[in-house]
């Protein structure tokens, strides 16, 4: 991936309000360490539709834990991610696909540094 950011901004707020308002999630700790391990380079965001996703999923029995299926979002993400683009991945469990959307962006409006967001549709 390109340490040179371009492409729209995805978000109309700042960043950090979208964290406060719960409407995004940053992976930190062990959820850090297993998008590093897949290769995702970026500090990675989750928006809150695709944190329910994730506990979907691991409700569905289909993983042993929630770190089986963030390793499994995280990857189809790492497959499918362009820094210059909104791109789609797919994810599949309980028979039905899921469609991911990914986007390297500035990590903030006041921070240029890189990071990933990973949405649903309805949240780009």
């Amino acid at each position: 991936m390109s340490e040179q950011i371009s492409g729209m901004a995805i978000f109309s707020r700042a960043r950090k309000q979208e964290i406060a308002d719960g409407r995004q999630i940053k992976l930190d700790g062990e959820f850090a360490e297993i998008a590093g391990q897949v290769g995702l380079k970026y500090p990675v965001y989750l928006t809150v539709g695709v944190s329910h996703l994730i506990g979907q999923a691991v409700e569905s029995k289909q993983f042993a834990s929630v770190n089986d299926v963030l390793r499994y979002f995280l990857w189809s993400a790492y497959l499918s991610v362009d820094p210059e683009f909104l791109q789609p991945c797919n994810v599949t469990f309980s028979r039905q696909k899921h469609t991911l959307y990914l986007q390297v962006s500035a990590t903030d409006s006041d921070d240029p540094t890189p990071a990933l967001t990973i949405m649903l549709a309805n949240e780009t």
